[in-house]
């Protein structure tokens, strides 16, 4: 977290000594940023939540994977949709419809209750054996299309 705050601070920075450069002095880029802030909530709004997004990808890469970030995306999208169809009145087109069933599919495809053979290569590798030490598990074929990750699920 915080090398994450740090590397958020350079840009800060940065984009203040560009803003500074391009107003006519520090008081009137401060009078600038005042308004900004204060009059128009809506700016600071975004720039926090830009700032909170950026602060959870980083958490979520930290703590899961590169395909994980990818789910929660796009149910981040999903949810987002049918919050703005009930909010706002938000009709998806027929594109959006067939994008949304591809991505449910994909998750029941990923995390669903029929990776059993997953779930125990999981169990075993939690109680610190082998998947090869497992008879049952050797019955069944391995699943998954990368040999290095062994079928395990991130």
């Amino acid at each position: 977290m915080f090398k994450n705050m740090q590397i958020y601070s350079w840009g800060v920075l940065t984009a203040a000594a560009y803003s500074l450069s391009r107003s006519d002095s520090a008081a009137s880029w401060a009078a600038s940023m005042q308004h900004t802030l204060f009059t128009a909530p809506l700016g600071g709004l975004i720039v926090l939540n830009n700032a909170a997004v950026g602060l959870c990808v980083s958490a979520v890469l930290k703590y899961a994977d590169n395909l994980t970030k990818g789910f929660s995306t796009s149910a981040s999208v999903l949810l987002a949709s049918v919050a703005s169809s009930v909010a706002f009145g938000f009709v998806p087109s027929r594109a959006f419809l067939l994008g949304a069933a591809v991505v449910c599919i994909a998750f029941y495809l990923y995390f669903g209750a029929h990776n059993a053979v997953l779930l125990q290569h999981d169990e075993e590798a939690e109680r610190g054996r082998s998947p090869s030490e497992s008879s049952t598990l050797l019955a069944a074929p391995d699943p998954s299309p990368f040999p290095s990750r062994g079928g395990a699920r991130v």
